[in-house]
């Protein structure tokens, strides 16, 4: 069956993925401004909570998950594409740059293949 719960803030143009059951709600833009935010909603409880915010502020952004982290890709900071990447360790709740990529890019997709 489904069931509905608002997630905390209202956006759009989020990157959305699944770790370890949950889902993540990640970046995006409220109407006003472009966000780092990330929303982490807990199925079995039926709730959301936020976690660590992105150093970088996104929208448009891809998102993938690897070996048990979250990782968020280029998108744009409402200006101009990004290149910069960063990836979630959900057991630490903390966000950390790596390496960017070679070209700006944004409305991208990203997915993992064979784990």
């Amino acid at each position: 069956t489904w069931s509905s719960e608002a997630a905390p803030t209202c956006r759009t143009c989020v990157g959305v993925a699944v770790l370890y059951g949950y889902l993540y709600d990640v970046g995006g833009q409220d109407g006003v401004s472009c966000l780092n935010y990330v929303e982490r909603y807990d199925p079995k409880e039926n709730k959301w909570s936020k976690v660590a915010s992105m150093n970088t502020r996104r929208l448009v952004v891809a998102v993938a998950v690897l070996g048990g982290y979250l990782y968020a890709v280029s998108g744009s900071d409402d200006q101009i594409p990004l290149n910069t990447m960063e990836k979630y360790d959900p057991r630490q709740n903390k966000w950390t740059l790596i390496a960017p990529m070679s070209k700006r890019k944004k409305q991208l997709g990203c997915a993992v293949y064979n784990n």
